[in-house]
């Protein structure tokens, strides 16, 4: 893929790759209509941002772009959002995952395997392992929240790295996909791509993160705009009541204009994220 100024462009599995499917297809990498995508993955990769030495406040962030886990939509809402966290003294971690043809578990062991790598090699990239949170958007939302519930129940602990820790110690949703079981806030196209047809209704109350929340969860901060016509803005909110229901720090910034899938091009919650971090004490 082409550079983007990433310092470092890593596999997620390099010993050779989980549930890899060999089925003759390749990788494609597109930009229509401005949006860079990536689709046919098999061989997922994070692409490095530390931040700037005089800066690095230890905290870092593992990114999932969205894409209606059909493709990843990598730059803006991947490495446009790398480069403004590195601004602010985060490091930054973007994740290629697998996706459709690829079912649950898969796209959760890849961004599982993301943390487990930030948190092993922390040391060397100056981030505190205390201090490593999840953020998506999308369908790359609903990622990153299951990362979240799924904190202590990891997919795969049979690689090298199986005994390193996969939680998020905070979360950030931007627009993000969040219920499976709500018909009035399902993204159906996401949760044909994860789960194909008729998953069972048990997969689907697991996979909805608002029935999931409970105690000692990470803070999480969820931003939406709420003209969304593509995933209501309520996948939000009800996301941050549940988990304040169950005594979780979670603040929710709507703005009011800005549809689906906005990223980085517009960048109101971007003022407000970076606050809520400093007042939760994650940028140190």
């Amino acid at each position: 893929m082409e550079n983007y100024g990433q310092a470092l462009d890593i596999p997620l599995w390099p010993e050779g790759v989980p549930g890899r499917i060999d089925d003759g297809s390749q990788e494609t990498v597109t930009k229509d209509g401005g949006i860079l995508r990536v689709a046919k993955i098999h061989d997922p990769e994070m692409y490095v941002f530390p931040a700037p030495a005089a800066t690095n406040t230890g905290a870092a962030i593992v990114i999932l772009p969205g894409g209606g886990y059909g493709i990843v939509a990598i730059e803006h809402e991947g490495f446009d959002v790398a480069r403004w966290l590195n601004g602010i003294g985060v490091s930054a971690f973007v994740v290629k995952y697998r996706l459709s043809p690829y079912r649950h578990p898969i796209p959760l062991l890849d961004a599982q395997q993301a943390m487990r790598i930030v948190r092993a090699r922390a040391a060397e990239w100056g981030v505190d392992p205390e201090r490593i949170g999840v953020m998506g958007f999308s369908a790359g939302g609903h990622l990153a929240s299951t990362v979240l519930t799924h904190g202590q129940r990891p997919v795969c602990t049979a690689n090298p790295l199986g005994h390193v820790p996969c939680h998020a110690n905070f979360a950030v949703l931007g627009y993000p996909v969040v219920s499976l079981v709500n018909d009035n806030t399902a993204h159906k196209g996401s949760c044909r791509n994860l789960l194909g047809d008729n998953p069972p209704h048990d997969l689907l109350v697991e996979l909805s993160a608002e029935t999931q929340a409970g105690p000692g969860m990470a803070p999480t901060f969820c931003f939406h705009a709420r003209d969304d016509k593509g995933v209501p803005y309520a996948n939000s909110t009800i996301l941050a009541e549940a988990l304040t229901r169950a005594g979780v720090p979670a603040e929710v910034f709507l703005q009011d204009e800005g549809g689906h899938g906005f990223g980085m091009r517009r960048r109101e919650w971007a003022e407000a994220l970076a606050a809520w971090l400093r007042k939760t004490g994650f940028l140190g």
